[in-house]
């Protein structure tokens, strides 16, 4: 019964975070998600540093914050 509670904390802060990451990243880098979801070997530095922002965020709500 905690595994699933567990795995059920796990999928709703990770729901919750990137709801709120694909709302705010936009708005805090300028960069539009979809140059995020579309990068590649040619993108500029602020398309790289705002997909490595989202990176932490998803990486923070899948292994940081349920410990």
């Amino acid at each position: 019964m905690q595994f699933l509670l567990f795995g059920l904390m796990i999928f709703i802060l990770f729901s919750l975070l990137l709801a709120l990451s694909m709302a705010l990243i936009p708005k805090l880098t300028g960069v539009p998600f979809s140059a995020i979801a579309g990068i590649n070997e040619h993108s500029t530095p602020g398309i790289i540093n705002a997909a490595i922002l989202f990176q932490f965020i998803s990486a923070l709500s899948i292994f940081a914050l349920p410990a």
